[in-house]
């Protein structure tokens, strides 16, 4: 099922031990941690998802992700967690509702960073884009609803024709 972002963001969420004050930027240790996805978009319908950047000046990403372990967060075999992009999932609590928290863990320059944070702005603008988008997930979901890889490559086209705009 699918949630509006006026559904369950707020001020404060504490996925596991980690306190976010503000969800959409805040520094916690030497990283700055982004809300990025569907969910960090106003007026645009999300899955019970959070996905953020952790945005760090570490040259060994690893070493970023145990930290993160270390706050109870965990890995998971998923396509996306590689060296070069190491990633680690938790969850939260919200009015009774549960959310993953996906954390994606990169540099600053890295495209996870600021492609992400360039197409949030276009969508944030250009409502008719983020129709457009809304309608790709909404096809992607009905594709593959259970698989996350999946349901991402149904979406590539759509997130490649909005991604040249921005060009």
């Amino acid at each position: 099922m699918l949630y509006s972002t006026k559904d369950f963001i707020s001020a404060k969420f504490c996925p596991t031990n980690l306190s976010i004050k503000n969800p959409r930027r805040n520094s916690i240790g030497r990283r700055r941690v982004v809300h990025i996805g569907s969910t960090a978009i106003s007026d645009l319908r999300g899955k019970p998802m959070l996905d953020f950047a952790a945005v760090t000046s570490r040259v060994d990403l690893r070493a970023e992700q145990k930290e993160f372990e270390a706050l109870g967060f965990h890995r998971r075999a998923v396509w996306v967690d590689r060296d070069d992009k190491p990633y680690v999932c938790g969850s939260a609590m919200h009015d009774g509702r549960h959310f993953n928290v996906n954390i994606h863990i990169c540099h600053r320059n890295d495209p996870v960073n600021k492609d992400s944070l360039a197409f949030m702005e276009i969508l944030n603008k250009r409502a008719a884009l983020r129709r457009k988008y809304e309608e790709a997930k909404d096809r992607a979901h009905l594709i593959d609803p259970a698989n996350p890889e999946n349901y991402n490559r149904a979406k590539e086209a759509d997130i490649k024709e909005i991604q040249d705009e921005i060009k």
